[in-house]
């Protein structure tokens, strides 16, 4: 198994996790990082909602929420010219 240890008894034991399976980041957007690392306790709900969007648009880069926007408006465009809603 990848990044298996040994307990005192010789038998494996599977890697929790935290034990180095990420760089320190974990992956996060930097501004999420920076949030974490100043945090001194319970985040605020608004902090929340960003840190969320935040990570939310680094999922995806830029070209593809643009391509997304485009295909919703034509799709839009198509419907209206249908005469029914895009969207309930």
């Amino acid at each position: 198994m990848v990044g298996d240890a040994m307990d005192r008894g010789g038998a494996e034991r599977p890697q929790e996790l935290g034990e180095g399976s990420r760089g320190d980041d974990g992956g996060l957007p930097p501004a999420v990082q920076a949030r974490t690392a100043a945090s001194s306790g319970l985040a605020q709900p608004g902090e929340l909602v960003e840190a969320a969007r935040e990570f939310a648009q680094a999922a995806k880069s830029r070209a593809t929420r643009r391509a997304y926007a485009a295909d919703l408006r034509d799709f839009d465009a198509w419907c209206r010219g249908q005469g029914r809603a895009a969207l309930p």
